[in-house]
């Protein structure tokens, strides 16, 4: 089963989140703050993260960083949740090793078409 960390502060979001994605194929955990989401990565390993910029403790950018620094979860893709569409993100996003991002607001097919670009074949 592919297993998503989704990470965002509010949980009203985290539910929103499950609800744009199929039913089955999908393990999803969560995380309402970034220290709890490098935990939660870390132990668990994930296939792909959500990763809201916006998150207690340590922002997105922050988490990612980390994630990217340790060889456990370097590999791990890192899909940005993120309010800000300007250039200036652009380059930060590339410099913390984020795989992809989504602007908010974005549909369900939209969040669906992303995290296909990183699930197996034959799930």
């Amino acid at each position: 089963m592919f297993q998503i960390l989704m990470a965002d502060d509010s949980p009203i979001v985290l539910n929103m989140l499950r609800a744009m994605l199929p039913q089955g194929g999908y393990h999803i955990l969560s995380a309402g703050d970034g220290e709890n989401a490098i935990r939660l990565a870390s132990a668990e390993k994930p296939d792909l993260i959500l990763l809201s910029t916006i998150l207690p403790r340590l922002n997105g950018y922050q988490v990612c960083r980390r994630l990217k620094s340790q060889p456990t979860t370097a590999h791990i893709p890192v899909i940005l949740l993120t309010s800000h569409s300007r250039e200036s993100e652009q380059s930060r996003r590339v410099e913390q090793g984020v795989d992809g991002y989504l602007t908010r607001p974005f549909s369900p097919e939209q969040l669906q078409e992303i995290i296909g670009r990183f699930v197996p074949q034959q799930l």
